[in-house]
């Protein structure tokens, strides 16, 4: 027994899909089609999976579906004189999703489309939990996820025992393994180490297996074919034919055995082959510009340099054409037990050309439901039935099979998502056939204008047609009767193709401009090397270390600060990269409060204090001041982080409140257990630098972002140093100082130059990132007073930079929800038709997530734009509150309680004590020993009283925020066991959104340092930015004394320096927004347009939206 499998279909829980799309529904086009297994199609999404599980049930002698219910039943197909359709079964459901994974490899955007395939409710259930954690599942049947395709199929090869990722029409120009547009030239580069689970790749419309065998490389995978269908009516125009019996494991073994090119005999299911659209009918055979209305062959669009000869601008180039360029056989070889092929035309668009009629009129449907009634399924009467049969029935329709059996048929190829057409008669032949075929009669004259012949409808355009289609004239190929002899065609498409084909070039390293290169090897004297955004700081300090280690300094005794840990991670990474073996030891390259906790764990031996983040500092500063109430102690906090940080705390009177508050708490960090805090690392280390013996300090110390340098911080590394300054290199950027809240006033040339008289200053006037319109703009921000003085892009880039004013909040977010689509650009090619025709400047639809950054002023503003990217099924990510098993102590907790329950192993690194496992185990770090002989540990309520006499817990721990987190968590579990099991998964979920890549969601000030294709800062208000608290609070929130009019006015230069940064952050886009009203801290605002819009509108494209007004008409009353 022979079936017809459909493996790749949509719900109407997809984009641009039928809203009929339901499980009765496609059992009921099954039935029409003669489609025995169907996809399920985007089992991913909640809802369909929810209808899903009630609607089908588990076979257990096939491992598929089938429906609870009788499929739906269809008005076309009641027969007037009651005959109807031959019953069959119901079709069985195969669980399937296609996912779209959007990210970047290899410094390329790559958009690839993948089937996946799991063999029960439950997995497809567990896997779509973890990719929720991942993306948005509820947005769209086919999530967009960004996320490579290796990661996607680790990810469902753990979730799913037996699963099955089958890449999906592999050949599509935008969302495709192989892909013209951002596809992959190998399968290995796409799926790396896991290719070996690769086995199955689908051929898509536009290709066929003839062409992809040109390809050697390929002759290893099985080919499959499958509808893609977004309507029942498209069900099974491609499908799988298989013999024996249907099974989930049999089909996939089957098509496994036919990759390898095994004898099949044995197997209870056999992969005979496919049922083919013709590809010339796909919309991406050939290359084209349907705006133009142009369409060629591969060898002209060559001849064109793959030019529009209209417009100028790029051709689409088609599946055939890139097909071409990975080929290495000219003709399709004949290989060993390769499965056949049958072509296909979809039945209504043969009846249509028989009636010269549209394939949807009510003329074809009522020849359709008929033939379906009286000769069977559409796929049996297309390539099963026998042609006498269809001839007694229908002598046109028997002729019309027979040729498209054969491939005697004409072919138009479709381009650039147009589809193309393919017949089976001639216009002529239908007109000489009238009254010679029964059945075909004279066709009703109608209006419809027809299309007059162009000078390129003649014959295929070549390079002299440039000229003439310059002119307005369009460029299309004439249809061709193809009988199978194309050897000719194909033969001067491949020359022209592999002719045309570049080497692989080495990838090009950037030499070390003049201006870079002066900086890096200046010195020994102190040097200070002012860099604008993009100009290439961290390469410069990179390089600088690399000539130290090529004068052969000692860098052991050579330190790189930098302001983050990511920055110091990211400096790491390129040191390791970049240092040669030679070298020896890399520099120590982090954090002044990294270098000083080292030191003083170093110095404290055994009895090294407890670190306090910033929340348990807080929470330990009001445990020693209870007399406080919250606010004023969070007031008296923030004064003494401000005082300490710049170094003016000792000039406090004793007996201030501040004084008092700082008194107590120094005294509570000191009693019994020792903690410190971040500030007194700095302290500490600043008393401690000045003791060390000579030998002992180092020779150079290089500063990234100089112009963050706190007070505190400079004297530490003054006193590293000697007097000069001798091996001081600093680079920076004065125009990004943000951290003045902070008492962060910002060092510049002046103040260095203060310390050290002798300090050089050099400039980097290029920058490498930014085109010159975003530098031209963030230079009129400054009112062209930079520090760093003007910026010339090294690139010649072009940008887009809008401005948009919205009414609300919600429009607004809206607005940059709909502007980040369009730069991620369709996820699909049914949705290419949809697309905003703006280009924006050429960057629509080639940013992956990660080139783009929303920036905010406040946390307060994200909500709303998280759910607007959200719905619209963008990947995008906002910061979080650490997870609770990332505080050391919680850490260290959790590693003694796994240990108790077989769960050690979890937690075995993950306490931030790095000698915890050297140190002897004593009684206050161990487990009570009555927690072992009860049987099994008590709830974290109950150890409270434990902890709280524990030295590296406490009252801070239990009081905290990660213990609640973990007391809710536990609760929700029940127990240890499944608690441990539920943290194995929230930690397991934390890195694979590590691994994913998101649209990011930002405070400006966490912005600094990164950088990004395309930038979106909303919220551009007076009030906003710049922030003014008594706008944004009530008059309790804020603090009553006088304003101070010289401090306001730093404030404001300090928010024109944050808007700075966040500008230049962007390398060719700016989509700068504001509100005429907007919801803050519970409070309707109504804010005026930022002062630094006078600066900056003027380089913008501004559009604006009104609120709609709904207004009332009412009858004038005469009385």
């Amino acid at each position: 027994m022979n079936f017809i499998a459909d493996l790749h279909i949509h719900s109407r829980f997809s984009r641009a899909t039928s809203k009929a799309l339901n499980a009765r529904h496609l059992a009921a086009w099954a039935r029409c089609k003669g489609i025995n297994v169907l996809g399920t199609g985007d089992f991913t999404h909640p809802q369909w999976r929810a209808e899903l599980a009630e609607q089908l049930v588990l076979d257990e002698a096939t491992g598929l579906y089938r429906l609870a219910v009788e499929p739906e039943t269809f008005d076309f197909m009641d027969a007037p004189t009651g005959s109807a359709l031959p019953q069959s079964p119901p079709p069985l459901f195969i669980l399937q999703t296609e996912i779209s994974s959007i990210y970047k490899r290899g410094g390329k955007v790559r958009k690839v489309h993948n089937l996946v395939f799991v063999p029960t409710l439950e997995d497809a259930e567990r896997l779509s939990r973890r990719l929720a954690q991942i993306g948005n599942l509820n947005a769209d049947g086919r999530p967009i996820l960004g996320l490579d395709s290796r990661d996607l199929l680790e990810i469902m090869l753990e979730c799913a025992p037996g699963s099955v990722m089958i890449p999906a029409h592999v050949w599509t120009p935008w969302f495709a393994l192989f892909g013209s547009k951002s596809g992959f030239d190998r399968l290995e580069d796409c799926y790396g180490d896991l290719s070996e689970h690769i086995f199955a790749l689908e051929t898509g419309l536009s290709s066929d297996p003839a062409m992809n065998r040109l390809i050697s490389g390929l002759d290893g995978y099985a080919l499959v074919s499958n509808s893609d269908a977004h309507s029942g009516a498209n069900l099974g125009r491609e499908a799988n034919l298989f013999a024996g019996r249907p099974s989930y494991a049999g089909m996939f073994a089957a098509l496994r055995a036919s990759a390898k090119r095994q004898d099949q005999s044995a197997l209870d299911c056999r992969f005979l082959g496919t049922m083919e659209f013709y590809p010339d009918e796909g919309k991406y055979h050939l290359d084209g510009h349907r705006a133009c209305n142009v369409v060629l062959e591969p060898k002209d669009s060559l001849a064109l340099g793959n030019i529009c000869p209209v417009c100028g601008k790029p051709l689409t180039v088609g599946v055939l054409h890139r097909v071409l360029e990975l080929a290495d056989r000219e003709s399709t070889p004949q290989l060993p037990r390769e499965p056949e092929v049958r072509p296909l035309i979809p039945l209504a668009e043969v009846v249509g050309e028989i009636l010269e009629v549209g394939p949807t009129s009510r003329r074809v449907q009522e020849r359709y439901s008929r033939l379906l009634r009286e000769l069977g399924p559409e796929l049996d009467i297309l390539c099963s039935l026998p042609e006498t049969d269809i001839r007694a029935h229908w002598e046109p329709l028997g002729e019309a099979v027979a040729r498209m059996r054969r491939g005697q048929v004409y072919r138009e190829g479709g381009y650039d998502g147009e589809y193309g057409t393919v017949r089976v008669f001639a216009p002529e032949e239908l007109a000489d056939m009238r009254g010679a075929l029964p059945g075909v009669k004279a066709p009703a004259k109608r209006g419809r204008k027809k299309a007059v012949e162009t000078a390129g409808e003649s014959a295929a355009p070549d390079a002299t047609d440039a000229t003439t289609a310059a002119t307005g004239v369009r460029v299309r190929r004439a249809a061709q009767l193809f009988t199978g002899n194309t050897d000719a065609a194909a033969a001067s498409n491949f020359a022209a193709v592999k002719s045309a084909a570049q080497p692989d070039s080495p990838e090009q390293i950037f030499a070390y401009s003049a201006e870079q290169q002066a900086a890096l090897t200046a010195g020994p004297e102190p040097v200070l090397v002012l860099a604008g955004p993009g100009a290439g700081k961290t390469r410069v300090l990179v390089g600088r270390l690399q000539c130290l280690a090529e004068q052969g300094q000692d860098m052991g005794r050579v330190l790189a600060v930098t302001f983050t840990r990511r920055a110091a991670n990211e400096l790491r990474e390129r040191l390791a990269g970049a240092f040669s073996a030679a070298y020896g030891t890399l520099p120590q390259c982090d954090t002044l409060h990294g270098m000083a906790w080292a030191a003083l764990r170093a110095a404290s031996g055994d009895n090294a204090p407890l670190l306090l983040g910033d929340a348990a500092a807080l929470n330990l500063f009001r445990l020693s001041n209870p007399s406080l109430e919250p606010r004023e102690a969070r007031n008296l906090w923030d004064r003494l982080a401000l005082a300490r940080e710049s170094a003016t705390l000792a000039h406090e009177p004793d007996q201030s409140p501040l004084a008092l508050a700082a008194a107590n708490y120094t005294a509570r960090k000191n009693a019994g257990q020792r903690y410190v805090d971040y500030a007194d690392l700095l302290d500490w280390w600043l008393a401690h630098a000045s003791t060390l013996p000579e030998n002992a300090r180092p020779q150079h110390v290089l500063v990234d972002e100089v112009q963050d340098l706190s007070a505190v911080q400079l004297a530490i590394v003054r006193t590293l140093l000697p007097a000069d300054g001798k091996g001081f290199f600093g680079i920076g950027d004065p125009d990004q100082a943000i951290y003045g809240f902070r008492g962060v006033t910002g060092q510049s040339e002046a103040s260095l130059q203060a310390c050290w008289p002798g300090l050089t200053v050099y400039r980097l006037g290029q920058s490498y990132r930014s085109s010159q319109s975003v530098l031209d703009m963030a230079r009129s921000l400054l009112l062209h007073k930079g520090q760093c003085g003007p910026l010339k892009a090294a690139q010649q880039l072009t940008a887009d930079l809008r401005l948009f004013t919205a009414p609300d909040v919600h429009t607004e977010a809206r607005w940059i929800a709909a502007r980040v689509q369009h730069l991620l650009g369709a996820t699909a090619h049914t949705l290419m038709d949809r697309q905003d025709p703006d280009d924006l400047h050429g960057l629509a639809g080639t940013l992956a997530p990660g080139d783009i950054a929303v920036l905010v002023r406040l946390k307060a503003q994200i909500a709303p734009l998280l759910a607007a990217l959200e719905k619209a099924g963008i990947p995008c990510a906002a910061p979080l509150q650490d997870a609770f098993w990332q505080d050391p102590t919680c850490a260290r907790l959790l590693a003694l309680l796994g240990g108790g329950c077989g769960f050690a192993h979890f937690f075995a690194d993950a306490a931030d004590d790095e000698d915890a496992g050297e140190r002897a185990p004593d009684e206050a770090y161990a487990l009570p020993q009555e927690w072992y002989t009860a049987g099994s540990l008590p709830a974290p309520e109950a150890m409270s009283g434990w902890l709280a006499t524990r030295p590296w817990a406490g009252e801070l721990f239990t009081g905290g925020h990660s213990w609640r987190q973990l007391c809710r968590t536990w609760k929700q579990c029940g127990d240890w066991t499944a608690f441990f099991e539920q943290l194995a998964w929230l930690r397991e979920a934390e890195l694979v959104r590590e691994k994913a890549e998101r649209v990011q969601i930002l405070t400006l000030h966490a912005s600094k340092g990164l950088e990004f294709q395309a930038v979106f800062i909303p919220g551009l208000e007076d009030g906003l930015l710049p922030m003014r608290r008594d706008t944004l609070f009530a008059a309790k929130d804020t603090d009553p004394a006088e304003p101070d009019n010289q401090y306001e006015e730093l404030r404001q230069d300090e928010e024109r320096r944050l808007l700075y940064v966040g500008l230049t952050r962007a390398a060719r886009a700016l989509f700068l927004s504001h509100c005429e009203q907007r919801c803050l801290y519970g409070r309707t605002l109504r804010l005026p347009p930022s002062p630094f819009m006078t600066q900056i509108c003027e380089f913008c494209r501004h559009s604006s939206l009104a609120a709609h007004t709904r207004k009332e008409h009412k009858q004038i009353s005469l009385f």
